[in-house]
């Protein structure tokens, strides 16, 4: 077809084959991580739902009380009179309701007549005074629970104690004037209309914050202060002329006692007094956790515990006074008044209505802030509940429908000052307090404590109450500016022991780093990060994985930390923050707030600021919002245009009048270069740090016009880790942004958090991955919920984890500390993420997990790799178990959360998995003995037979292979599956066997139930002889003077076996057991046939035979032990109670309930997983590689002997002629640390490692093996990752590789070897073990250990892979092309003949090929085995290789930029990196102690197993040491594992809703509820004079002297001061 017909002329095929489909599509459905419609609308369903149930609490609380207190109010013709007298002379008539009953009841004080009178006042009294009471008493308890056992929490100073204690006063005495005085005589309207003036006071206090604020604001923003204060007078006039102009207009009683109440009141409320009663006597210290500067709990228990005696005293004190008027004084002591508060009483239904409402609504207010419901659950009906309350009081069809309520609750008639009165205290309510708690956004699961100042509630008033004790951005504007600030610029660093083309290479101390600038989107939903991949180089820095996260920790504490963005790009800066000289134009886009760097227009619009003049004199004028330390500036032209600044001065200042422009060391003013086009960011890395909290630019030169866009870096001058996290991941992990984001909302939630993890799913095919899904999920359902729940989490894993930077700094030194001790091996290296939580712990930080982020990784699928893998957590969980344990007994640990019981649990755990192999071998040895019947010994045998197979088995893991190891760890776990079926099957027998016996024993109580013939049978039955009679029959001490009394217990007290007792009793037992019936019987028979007393007598007959036949001594009756009484089994009922516990766990995990499917694999892998897994672990802890994920090196040997050896060694032990006596015995081998990096993926590792320059690498290599070039030669070594894969063969010849400082005989002896045999460069000697050095002649030890030490340090040769076309073509690129020749004429030469090779005898080919040299043997034996088709993954890694080709390579040294940076990890490798360090380390003496630990460990386990055994085994056949028929020991065993298995589910079971409460509070609503309170403005008032006095005005007389080290020197109001840095800062040290 030709181009003219529309197609073109090149045609480019797009192949569907090649095409990957979609995960997602755009045209249906949600996308990833979007929340569905109807969650959302569940939401909004929930949050009304809990408004209209708080709404009801406060308003049944307030009208409950009102309603309470209107008991007291006695009348006797309208009058009060209601006194303690003992003169008969005053005629009380109290409580028309009294109730009779109660006449009996005297009271003190009182006449006969006054009896019934003081008593029914008394009882009101008492309620009203646990009214006042039950609040504050629950208040106290819950802050002595939470306070009182935080030693790191402060008390509050003695001035906040003082105050605490004076407002409590006028708390309960302002409660008492309104609940004992004023209400019960007054209308109720004024509890309803009056509540709100408790306002007045926090109003007040507003006035005067904004007035002082007003004295010190500048003058061109003091408008808006005045109108602020403005204002809050009118607020305050309008609270306070209103109480007085309603009390004046309703002329109500006790004017002057309602005022006074509510002034107390209102001072006793106000936030800032609040907030000063919780100010902590410890000054702040970074080393802690923040929670220990709250000292919100413990002035929680001093005031509630003074407002409890206050409430019992002062009544009475008014009442001498005579303020009060009670029946009785000190009423809460009177006996008599006790009996008389009972159900019946009218007033109990409305204090119990009141302490469960108030109660109920606090709990649920506080919940409703907590899921951030606040706005419909919390502030909506808080300013409702006091107009429902009106109008219940007011409309009497309402009021009169609630029966349970006094009758003079209800307002006959109300007047327009009523409603009037009413409305404008609730619309000052709304505008002082409410509105401003509608704008305080709240975090996921907010804590108490950050919700409100002080712990406690009021049942009186709980909405004001409430209201003023919420925190909101009026009462502490500062926290919420901090908590946007947190939220738009959190700095969280991934890091992950693990593509772009636009990359940039540096050449590092340690390696390679790569590094991206990712930006993505546009407009307003641009946004960007940096990736940044370290290539670690093995040979310069260590190659622990412990070592790569000291790296990346080191890395972001003490780096990257002082170069955080501070807020321009984010938004943190507010636009109203940005000020500049002029703009250009009156566009918006032009604006100084446009300023922010990577800014860009909509469309194809503008975005940046350009000024509206172009001179020298043009600033950009930046406020902070704090005092920070800015370290660097990044700048940028105009968006869209060709604009931007060539050149600009910085100048700073703190107070925003002062100002002083950056300098050199000379005192010189710094010009800082500008851009060279107008979007690639310039970034300055300034010499010395500043202080300020305004920053200006002032260009000097430019292009166009001035226009910029800029970010500034650096850190909070008083918090150098604030909002800085570390996201631990692995490389294969697979989670969403929203499980990420959980694990934040924890962190911010909490400051006590140091570290956070999530739910991990393990991932792959295989039994083995089943068993470790159901361990996993065990794992997480119990025992990492009850550490979180009882304490903290031990472990939180670097697959995925949040750490707080703090927590990490104040652990990082000691986590980076060496190994020098055994211990160190278990703790350090063998579980680094579980040592350094245990760290975190140590210094007070508590972990925790969540549900609600998940996680998924890949598992070991092989049995080799999972043995191995738990080789190293088993030991390491147990090593860091016992060093918490006593770290915490010697009061090295200071943490609120390690409690005894904590630690007590954590002991059970400990003993537990010591004795676990023992338990389940005598769990196998008793379920065969329930199959297969017990021999002569009973479990015995057993028992013996399975121990020393297992101790066998721990022999073979002392001196055997790990290989010869695990394929006997393989059999046997075969074989133990095998024996783990018999054990459930008997199992199942034994539950079979007991409902069997369940039933029989049920059914027998149903048949000896007495029913008499005359009465249960028919007429027909009365003639025969048959059982219409049931009964129930026990084994008695038979006797001939208690056969009456058996007859009754047996057949009733009915006397229709009168007349045979004298027949029975005539016959001991014996006598009678030789009886039959008709001779027993027979005298009884008459001509008729069988009478009544025959029938009767057989019938007693034949239930003796029963006891008899059922082998009862019938002459002693034991009783029944309380086993026996047990409906079942205790081996049943406690694996039935097990089963049904793990059922509904999985139920309450509905998204994991298949799981238990995979509980019956873990069933019959107990064997393996509780008695080989811990032998194979104990006894191989001698092995610090690895093990897991990693490609096994050539050359690195593992530790152990083969059979053979073994037996070989045996007999030298036995026989004395085989010894030899001039020979020391050698020391035990032990594994090395393996020369891979153990990354937990070393897959990508490898293709990211593979594009390094060879050419460099070979030349440097070259270099390094000829001399040490000293560091610098070592600092710019290129890097490979993990095992130091290239993607050509490096060729150094080997001339170069065997060490020069030997001497010249020696070496040439050597050279000459290794070439014979082939090793004629270094991509043949790679790889090379002591073996292959023993075969080619080189048998000296000294000289293997430094050869092998130089191999390792070789870096991989990888052979290619690809099919060739040929076989020339093939053994070319494998450098075997000497022998093109020997393939062709053998007749092996296409790419047909090659694939051939994979099916041949690759020995018998070479040696018909005649190839013999050891070197071309393997390389040629190696290259037939990857001869294989391209997959996705190969092409993928191909292609990567050929564009890391491509990218330059930069020396970081060398870079201005980056200079800083190679300065931190120069030094960071030099103080703890350099693998030089450890040469001359003690690793022999370790390896000597390992071995030493192994057997210590080993005696323990098997000391205390044995033990087990023979305690379990021994009591179990000693029948005097038996407990209720069994084995005691066994008994308390399932007590105990019963008990914690309790309290896990309990745990989890409380976990699980907390769960549940933070999913559902990080659901969004499905339109947006929340009143909008962004602040960044809206760029209308960015042009402004800036008056900046000119620094050149005073030039100083002489260059000033470079500043010290840890400070610099700035002016401030004219005097020159010198500021000393918080921190050190290792980037700005001297050399």
């Amino acid at each position: 077809m030709s181009s003219e017909e529309g197609v073109p002329g090149s045609y480019d095929p797009t192949l569907t084959v090649n095409v990957k489909p979609s995960k997602s599509s755009q045209s249906r459905g949600k996308t990833a991580g979007e929340t569905g419609l109807r969650l959302k609308l569940l939401k909004l369903f929930l949050s009304v739902l809990l408004g209209i149930v708080v709404l009801a609490c406060f308003s049944l609380s307030q009208l409950s009380a009102i309603s309470l207190v209107k008991h007291l109010r006695l009348q006797n013709n309208g009058n009060v009179t209601c006194r303690n007298s003992s003169s008969t002379a005053e005629n009380v008539t109290c409580c028309r309701n009294f109730s009779s009953a109660d006449e009996n009841v005297t009271c003190r004080n009182s006449s006969s007549v006054d009896k019934l009178a003081a008593g029914s006042c008394d009882v009101p009294a008492l309620m009203v005074v646990y009214m006042m009471l039950v609040p504050y008493g629950v208040s106290f308890l819950r802050s002595l629970w939470n306070g009182a056992f935080q030693d790191s929490m402060p008390w509050p100073h003695r001035k906040a104690i003082c105050l605490g204690a004076l407002l409590s006063l006028c708390e309960v005495t302002g409660l008492c004037l309104l609940t004992v005085r004023v209400m019960p005589s007054v209308t109720p309207a004024l509890s309803v209309v009056l509540s709100n003036g408790v306002m007045f006071i926090p109003i007040v206090s507003h006035i005067i914050k904004q007035t002082v604020g007003l004295c010190r604001q500048k003058k061109s923003r003091k408008c808006g202060r005045v109108f602020l204060v403005v204002l809050w007078v009118v607020g305050g006039l309008t609270c306070g002329g209103l109480v007085g102009v309603w009390s004046y207009f309703r002329k109500q009683k006790y004017v002057v006692e309602t005022v006074v109440s509510l002034f107390l009141l209102s001072a006793a409320w106000a936030p800032k007094l609040q907030q000063y009663q919780a100010e902590g006597c410890r000054p702040a210290t970074s080393s802690q956790p923040d929670h220990t500067q709250n000292s919100r709990w413990k002035a929680g228990i001093l005031n509630n515990f003074f407002k409890l005696v206050l409430v019992l005293v002062v009544p009475d004190v008014m009442r001498y006074a005579g303020v009060l008027d009670v029946c009785s004084d000190w009423v809460w002591t009177c006996a008599d008044v006790y009996a008389l508060f009972t159900i019946h009483h009218p007033a109990t239904v409305s204090f119990v209505l009141n302490v469960t409402a108030g109660f109920v609504g606090y709990i649920l207010a506080w919940m409703a802030c907590a899921l951030r419901m606040g706005y419909f659950g919390f502030a909506l009906p808080a300013f409702l509940s006091t107009l429902v309350t009106a109008i219940v009081i007011f409309i009497k069809q309402i009021c009169t429908r609630l029966s349970f309520f006094h009758e003079e609750t209800c307002v006959d008639d109300y007047t327009v000052w009523d409603t009037g009165t009413c409305l404008g205290l609730l619309l000052v309510q709304f505008f002082s307090t409410t509105w401003f708690v509608m704008r305080s956004p709240t975090i996921v699961m907010e804590q108490e404590a950050q919700l409100f100042w002080l712990p406690g509630y009021n049942s009186v008033f709980p909405a004001q109450w409430m209201l003023l004790s919420r925190k909101n951005r009026n009462t502490k504007r500062e926290d919420f500016t901090t908590r946007r600030k947190t939220k738009q610029n959190t700095h969280v660093y991934i890091c992950t022991t693990m593509y772009h083309e636009q990359c940039t290479r540096y050449r590092t101390p340690y390696g390679l780093q790569l590094q991206w600038d990712l930006q993505y989107g546009s407009g307003d939903t641009a946004s960007g990060m940096e990736l940044t991949v370290h290539l670690k180089d093995n040979v310069l820095v260590k190659n622990k994985k412990r070592w790569s996260q000291v790296m990346y920790m080191s890395y972001t504490l003490d780096y990257a930390a002082y170069f955080h963005p501070l807020g321009m790009s984010s938004g943190v800066i507010a636009d109203t923050d940005i000020k500049a000289t002029s703009r250009y134009g009156n566009d918006p886009s032009h604006g100084g707030h446009q300023a922010r760097l990577n800014a860009v227009g909509t469309g194809s619009g503008t975005c940046g600021w350009t000024a509206g003049d172009s001179d020298i004199h043009q600033r950009l004028q930046i406020y902070l919002g704090e005092d920070m330390v800015v370290t660097g500036v990044v700048t940028q032209g105009k968006h869209g245009c060709e604009e931007w600044v060539t050149g600009y001065h910085l100048s700073y200042s703190l107070d925003g009048e002062t100002w002083e422009y950056y300098n050199d060391e000379y005192g010189w003013r710094v010009t800082l270069e500008g851009n060279d086009d107008s979007d690639t960011p310039k970034r300055h890395i300034l010499d010395r740090p500043i202080k300020a909290a305004y920053i200006s630019f002032n260009p000097v030169s430019w292009n166009n016009r001035i226009s910029m866009r800029v970010e500034l870096l650096g850190y909070c001058a008083t918090d150098l880790d604030r909002d800085s996290y570390i996201l631990a991941t692995d490389a294969d992990i697979k989670f969403s942004p929203q499980d990420a984001q959980a694990l934040m909302e924890i962190m911010c939630t909490d400051p006590d958090v140091g570290a956070v993890c999530a739910r991990t799913h393990p991932l792959g095919e295989g039994p083995l991955v089943w068993y470790q899904v159901f361990d996993y999920a065990i794992g997480h359902w119990f025992q990492k919920v009850a550490n979180s729940v009882l304490g903290t989490v031990l472990c939180c894993p670097g697959c995925f984890s949040v750490y707080r930077c703090k927590a990490v700094r104040d652990t990082l030194a000691t986590y980076a500390s060496t190994v020098r001790q055994r211990g160190g091996v278990l703790t350090k290296d063998m579980g680094e993420d579980r040592w350094l939580c245990t760290l975190m712990v140590e210094k007070g930080w508590r972990l925790e997990y969540t549900a609600v982020s998940e996680d998924s990784t890949y598992c070991p699928e092989e049995f080799d790799e999972f043995f191995n893998q738990r080789r190293r957590w088993i030991p390491s969980t147990i090593a860091n178990q016992l060093d918490l344990i006593r770290k915490w007994g010697g009061g090295q640990i200071k943490s609120d959360y390690v409690s005894k019981f904590f630690i007590m649990y954590q002991g059970f755990l400990l003993f537990s998995s010591m004795i676990g192999p023992s338990t389940v071998i005598l769990i196998m040895a008793a379920g065969l003995e329930l199959v297969v019947g017990s021999a002569g010994g009973g479990i015995v045998p057993t028992v013996v037979v399975f121990s020393l197979i297992f101790i066998g088995f721990g022999v073979l893991c002392v001196y055997a292979k790990q290989d010869t190891q695990l394929k006997w760890a393989k059999v046997l776990t075969m074989v133990f599956m095998v024996v783990m079926v018999m054990v459930l099957i008997g199992q199942a027998r034994e539950m079979v066997t007991a409902f069997q016996r369940l039933d029989a024993r049920l059914t027998q109580q149903n048949a000896n139930h007495i029913t008499y013939a005359g009465k249960g049978c028919n007429d027909d039955c009365r003639g025969t002889v048959c059982d219409c009679l049931t009964f129930i029959c026990k084994p008695l001490n038979w006797s001939k003077n208690n056969v009456s009394t058996w007859l009754m217990e047996c057949f009733g007290p009915d006397n229709q076996f009168s007349n045979l007792s004298s027949h029975f009793s005539q016959y001991s037992g014996s006598q009678l057991s030789h009886f039959d019936e008709q001779t027993l019987c027979g005298e009884f028979t008459t001509q008729n046939g069988v009478s009544a007393t025959e029938r009767d007598c057989k019938l007693i007959f034949r239930e003796f035979l029963k006891i008899k036949d059922e082998n009862v001594v019938v002459t002693s009756t034991p009783p029944m032990t309380p086993l026996e009484q047990l409906p079942l089994p205790v081996s049943v009922i406690y694996f039935l109670s097990l089963a049904a516990l793990y059922v509904l766990t999985a139920l309450l995990h509905p998204s994991e309930l298949l799981k238990l499917l995979y509980g019956f694999v873990y069933l019959l892998s107990l064997p393996s997983g509780y008695i080989l897994l811990t032998i194979y672990s104990v006894c191989n802890m001698t092995d610090r590689s690895w093990g897991t994920r990693e490609i096994k090196v050539p050359g690195v040997a593992v530790g152990g002997k083969s059979v053979t050896e073994m037996i070989s060694n045996l007999c030298r032990t036995l026989c004395s002629c085989c010894r030899r006596d001039n020979k020391q015995p050698p020391l035990e081998e032990i594994s090395i640390d393996d020369p891979g990096e153990e990354t937990e993926n070393d897959e990508s590792g490898s293709e990211s490692g593979s594009g390094s320059d060879i050419q460099s690498l070979s030349s440097h290599f070259l270099g390094r093996i000829k001399k040490r070039l000293g560091p610098l030669a070592q600092t710019i070594a290129p890097a490979s990752i993990n095992q130091r894969r290239v993607s050509t063969l490096s060729q150094v010849d080997v001339n170069d590789f065997v060490p020069s400082q030997w001497p010249a005989e020696l070496r040439e002896k050597y050279e000459k070897t290794l070439k014979e045999h082939g090793f004629v460069n270094t991509s043949f000697i790679f790889g090379m073990t002591t073996k292959d050095l023993q075969d080619i002649g080189i048998t000296n030890k000294l000289h293997q250990d430094i050869l092998m030490r130089e191999i390792k340090k070789i870096p991989e040769c990888e052979l290619d892979d690809t099919v060739p076309e040929n076989c020339s073509q093939w053994l070319e690129s494998i450098g075997m092309g000497e022998y093109i020749s020997s393939f062709e004429t053998y007749g092996i030469i296409s790419r047909n003949d090659l694939a051939s090779l994979k099916s041949m005898d690759v020995d018998e080919l070479l040696k018909d090929l005649q190839i013999t040299k050891l070197a071309h043997v393997k390389r040629i034996t190696d290259a037939i085995k990857k001869l294989k088709s391209p997959e996705e993954t190969g092409r993928r890694i191909s292609q990567v290789k050929i564009i890391m080709k491509k990218v330059k390579t930069i020396i970081m040294q060398h870079d201005s930029e980056r200079s800083l940076e190679f300065k931190f990890w120069d030094k960071l490798r030099q103080k703890c990196l350099d693998p030089e360090i450890s040469l001359f380390s003690t690793d022999t003496d370790i390896r000597t102690q390992l071995v030493q630990l192994r057997n210590s460990w080993i005696r323990v386990l098997l000391v205390l197993n044995v033990m087990w055994i023979t305690l379990i085994v021994s009591l179990t056949y000693v029948p005097e040491l038996r407990l209720w028929d069994a084995n005691p020991l066994s008994l308390l065993s399932l007590l105990v594992f019963g008990v914690l298995q309790l309290l896990q589910f309990l745990t989890m079971l409380y976990h699980r809703i907390r769960t549940l409460l933070h999913y559902l509070a990080r659901l969004p609503y499905p339109v947006s509820c929340t009143i909008q309170t962004n602040t960044t403005g809206n760029g209308k008032a960015d042009v402004i004079q800036i008056e900046t006095p000119d620094p050149e005005a005073h030039p100083p007389s002489r260059p000033p002297r470079r500043p010290s080290l840890l400070s610099f020197q700035i002016t401030r109001n004219g005097q020159t001061r010198i500021w000393q840095m918080g921190r050190t800062n290792p980037v700005y040290e001297e050399e």
